[in-house]
């Protein structure tokens, strides 16, 4: 039997088909999500990347999983030399509950003075060390990209600092 748990927002995640996996390439795999009673609803979820069971060198792809319980396709890795078969109902995982918020669109509608203090001086140290020969066009774009994507990462100047590589021309 498959075990589902539901109360803490875990379910598992199962290969739909048997799937042939051509080698050293990725392939869009179809799978299903488990649930407890016909009644269970749906989550967005998170499968993490994890190598899997059973099969060489094949792995998941860290995916998010829409909320819906079958008709999902995730990508799956296969790094062997020759071709695989993952097969139907195949565990790739848990699928853990994840709060999707929605994308700013607009920067301009999320200005600067809506950060916090914390936030604001954190871009404000990292706008200070972009090169000098950088245009106002050129900085008010990496402001912008910094307000928008600031909660996909803490805006802590080291960390950023550390994980930011800048192309800008």
């Amino acid at each position: 039997m498959k075990h589902e748990h539901d109360a803490s927002g875990i379910r598992r995640i199962y290969v739909s088909e048997d799937t042939l996996l051509p080698p050293s390439q990725q392939t869009e795999v179809n799978v299903r999500v488990t649930r407890r009673a016909p009644q269970s609803l749906a989550f967005t979820g998170l499968l993490e990347n994890d190598e899997v069971s059973g099969l060489r060198h094949v792995y998941t792809a860290r995916s998010l999983i829409p909320a819906k319980f079958t008709g999902i396709m995730v990508p799956v890795l296969n790094t062997e030399k020759r071709s695989q078969v993952i097969a139907k109902d195949t565990d790739l995982g848990e699928v853990q509950i994840v709060e999707v918020i929605d994308e700013v669109k607009n920067v301009k509608e999320n200005p600067t003075k809506s950060l916090i203090p914390l936030e604001k001086d954190a871009i404000d140290k990292i706008l200070e060390k972009m090169p000098e020969d950088m245009t106002e066009e050129q900085r008010g774009k990496v402001q912008d990209l910094l307000v928008k994507y600031r909660a996909l990462s803490p805006l802590e100047t080291t960390t950023l600092d550390a994980r930011i590589s800048w192309n800008i021309g």
